[in-house]
């Protein structure tokens, strides 16, 4: 998947500049499972969850969780094959759907009281820049591919509350201890005063545009932005000196160069 890391470190092997985050983020950030890890390990709060790579071991753990439960496939996106359950008929048929599309799932406490805060942040001229925050509303019970893709949901941009200051600033401090690059976008929940980092979407729709400019004119000097970004740090990273093995890398990049 594009999104994982597997474009990028394509592009790196290639001696390709890239306006996006990394290798390391890029693949762990496309798997729920591994981003509660990385996040915990950051100290930024996440919804109590569980991982499960087979059916009998999510029942049980969803039994520990309690219910109601989002069961969501851990590495895909986009809302697909994400369902709320609240008993364990609707667990399993959750489950099913689930491992039809992946290996494994995350379950997660479900937060019926709730606000969906969503920030993106990039780097560029030695500044990190956080958009203001969006809020999202859905009429279902989780905001859906439909809400996000088809005009089902509503959103209110820019939001303004108390919880916007603390939502900006763990987007910021997670991208910055991170070194990340590129367009980010922060999906965060807001409950009984708590703020959880949800998901963080390392190649979001649209990169983010309507986020952190006005129109496309204002973006269009963005992605200008991130473009020098990424030749100044290929330039940077081209002045180390770098011991390769050679033998993949040289393969990997006369393949690029063939015509």
């Amino acid at each position: 998947m594009a999104e994982g890391g597997a474009v990028v470190g394509l592009a790196q092997v290639c001696n390709i500049p890239v306006a996006s985050a990394g290798i390391f983020e890029s693949s762990v950030f496309i798997n729920k499972y591994y981003t509660k890890l990385l996040l915990k390990g950051l100290k930024v709060s996440v919804a109590k969850y569980a991982y499960s790579t087979d059916i009998a071991g999510a029942i049980k753990k969803a039994r520990a969780l309690g219910y109601p439960v989002v069961v969501k496939p851990v590495t895909l996106g986009s809302s697909i094959g994400i369902e709320v359950a609240e008993d364990e008929g609707q667990l399993l048929s959750a489950l099913k759907t689930a491992f039809e599309l992946d290996g494994g799932v995350i379950l997660e406490e479900y937060f019926k009281e709730r606000r969906e805060l969503n920030c993106a942040v990039y780097y560029a001229q030695g500044e990190v820049v956080v958009s203001p925050c969006e809020e999202v509303y859905s009429d279902g019970q989780i905001l859906s591919y439909d809400d996000k893709y088809c005009g089902g949901g509503e959103r209110k941009f820019p939001c303004h509350g108390e919880s916007e200051g603390e939502v900006r600033a763990v987007a910021r401090r997670v991208y910055t201890t991170l070194g990340m690059r590129g367009v980010v976008r922060f999906d965060f929940i807001v409950s009984g005063g708590r703020v959880y980092l949800s998901e963080v979407n390392t190649v979001p729709g649209s990169l983010s545009q309507y986020l952190i400019s006005a129109n496309y004119k204002e973006f269009f000097a963005v992605l200008q932005k991130l473009e020098n970004q990424a030749k100044e740090d290929f330039s940077l990273s081209r002045q180390k000196r770098i011991i390769s093995t050679g033998i993949l890398e040289n393969i990997i990049s006369n393949a690029c160069k063939m015509k």
